[in-house]
């Protein structure tokens, strides 16, 4: 950035010295590493507006500045200075700036009490901002107030009192600025009104400078004065620009009172008095009297005292100046009125013959609900594009038949993520009494058979394949980090977080300290133990024991108690329960299904 700048003062310097350029057109050459692009990057909260050396947050919007403050309302743009003494700059790339802002709106500064900005070691009011094509992105400023602002910036190259990359307003303020570079610099336009403004800068560069646009004076006193550059330098970019005093005084002093590298800048006085001094012309060298003027005097200027050739020249407005008016048509949008401007080569303008906006013209377009999207209405205007949305309908929903269970939906054809292919097992018959359990053991991911078409029913149920259905019974939690006591079971064995969790959960300790067996078959009685474990080895409310091959000594009496309570089993006959047979895979799926059942 300071790079940049610094090219765009040399350049600047150089064509006043020429009296044929201006400022603005350097800004285009330099890195494009160190464009400012939108302004440096900035956190959730905060704002891209800085005052001596301080940025604005949610939670820090008032500065101290020396026995002053500075304060921002995020709401309306508005910085408040009171009694503000500023001294530091913003130290981006090495440029200090007193209130430095890159905010996409304008920023209206209200100055109250006795303001002052010295010596922060770069500008004491602007923004330099780049965009990705180098092209100057404006920011505009408002100042205003009651009190008085001085700026006193005397940094080589950098020391400008406003720099501001877009439009300038000044209104009822009072402001002194003694700065070495441009007292003002103003990329797009500058209005001066009601106010009071001395600008002294001591170099080569211009009092005041208008780069992009045009200049107007208004109930003001103002007096800009360089020690060998413009007193005002007009800009090189557009095809009219013009300076304008519409009432008060204006001085302006320098080498060159004033000069302009656009052929067709005109100086227009409407009202109040403008004083131009040079110590060698009052307007550009170039300045003459026909249609080649890089400076033109508007019509009903008058000449009260100097020549228009020579170093010192006052101008007033003829009274014998008669308005001429060319007319432009702002036509009505659906939200803005439409009016003619009348404007005069002397810069005078008045604005009439509104027409009321003409409103929206919308059409309605309606999206219909799917099963999975809302519906709604979009209305759109035929004329400007705006659109709103409204009239929401929720979504359908999947229709997956009565019970849910269809395989997929009959009005989008989507898959059922819950849709499970029936259970058909050639050695399952219909009317077994373990039909319905495998078929709930294998939609609940318990088991998947033996093989596609195989449940093996009648096969013993091994210790690792029991643990583990009891553990996918219980959702597959994640063991809690204990440690495996067994060498029979190893961390690649399907069975080896359900021994690991069941160990944990005391479903079971093993055949040994070291040894599960998991290749053992499971007997009657270590089922309904390990199944009674797992729910928490609840009392039986009853003691009354059918079972004459079940003693109050076994360790799965309980258990068994507990299972014929709760519907788990009834036994083998009504006098036995087999607790040392071999537990089939059709039991213990029963046993497991009856179980959750009766949950």
């Amino acid at each position: 950035m300071k790079f940049r700048k610094f090219l765009s003062v040399a350049l600047a310097l150089a064509m006043i010295f020429a009296l044929s350029a201006t400022v603005g057109t350097a800004f285009a050459d330099g890195d494009p590493s160190e464009s400012g692009g939108d302004g440096p990057v900035t956190e959730t909260g905060a704002y891209d507006l800085w005052v001596n050396n301080e940025q604005f947050t949610d939670d820090h919007l008032t500065v101290q500045c020396g026995e002053g403050t500075a304060t921002f309302d995020p709401a309306v743009n508005v910085l408040t200075l009171d009694n503000a003494q500023i001294t530091r700059g913003y130290e981006a790339d090495q440029l200090g700036t007193g209130i430095l802002s890159f905010l996409d709106e304008e920023l209206t500064i209200i100055v109250n009490g006795d303001c002052t900005i010295t010596e922060t070691g770069g500008d004491g009011i602007g923004s330099y901002d780049m965009d990705d094509e180098y092209r100057m992105v404006p920011h505009d400023f408002t100042v205003k107030g009651d009190g008085k602002l001085t700026i006193t910036e005397s940094e080589p190259w950098y020391g400008y009192g406003f720099y501001c990359t877009g439009n300038l307003t000044l209104d009822g303020v009072d402001i002194e600025i003694v700065s070495v570079a441009s007292g003002v610099w103003a990329n797009r336009s500058l209005t001066v009104q009601n106010s009071k403004l001395n600008v002294k800068c001591s170099t080569q560069f211009s009092g005041f400078v208008v780069n992009n646009g045009s200049v107007e004076f208004k109930n003001s006193e103002v007096y800009a004065e360089s020690a060998n550059g413009a007193g005002f330098l007009l800009g090189n970019d557009q095809d009219s620009s013009y300076l304008l005093v519409g009432s008060g005084s204006v001085t302006l002093k320098g080498r060159i009172g004033v000069a302009s590298d656009t052929e067709s800048s005109y100086v227009s006085v409407t009202g109040g008095e403008l004083a131009i001094e040079g110590q060698d012309a009052a307007f550009s060298e170039n300045f003459l009297t026909d249609v080649d003027q890089h400076i033109l005097l508007g019509d009903g200027v008058e000449v009260i005292s100097g020549a228009v050739d020579g170093a010192a020249v006052t101008f007033a407005s003829s009274s014998s100046h008669v308005h001429s008016y060319d007319a432009a048509v702002t036509d009505p949008t659906c939200t803005e009125q439409g009016f003619t401007t009348h404007t005069c080569s002397c810069g005078d303008s008045y604005v009439d013959a509104y027409v009321p906006a003409l409103g929206h013209d919308y059409k309605d377009a309606v999206t219909a609900p799917t099963c999975t999207e809302r519906g709604y209405t979009t209305h759109t205007c035929s004329r400007c594009g705006d659109s709103y949305v409204d009239t929401y309908v929720e979504a359908a929903g999947h229709k997956f038949g009565a019970d849910g269970k269809a395989e997929k939906c009959s009005v989008c054809g989507e898959k059922n993520p819950d849709y499970k292919p029936p259970v058909s097992f050639k050695d399952v018959a219909p009317d077994a009494f373990y039909a319905e359990p495998v078929a709930w053991a294998v939609e609940n991911n318990i088991t998947a058979g033996t093989s596609p078409t195989t449940f093996s029913p009648e096969d013993g149920c091994t210790r690792g394949q029991v643990v583990t259905f009891l553990w996918r019974a219980a959702g597959q939690p994640e063991p809690t980090g204990a440690e495996n006591p067994f060498r029979d079971v190893k961390e690649s064995d399907y069975f080896y977080k359900a021994v690991t969790w069941a160990v944990e959960r005391g479903i079971t300790a093993g055949t040994s300290k070291t040894t599960f067996s998991p290749d053992d078959t499971c007997t009657r009685g270590q089922i309904v133990t390990f199944l009674w474990r797992s729910n928490g080895q609840p009392t039986p409310s009853g003691s009354t024991n059918p079972f004459s091959d079940v003693k109050a000594a076994d360790y799965f009496h309980t258990a068994v108690l507990w299972a014929v309570e709760r519907g788990v089993t009834a036994g083998t006959s009504k006098t036995t329960f087999s607790p040392d047979d071999t537990c089939t895979r059709g039991q213990v799926v029963t046993f497991l299904y009856r179980d959750a059942k009766n949950s």
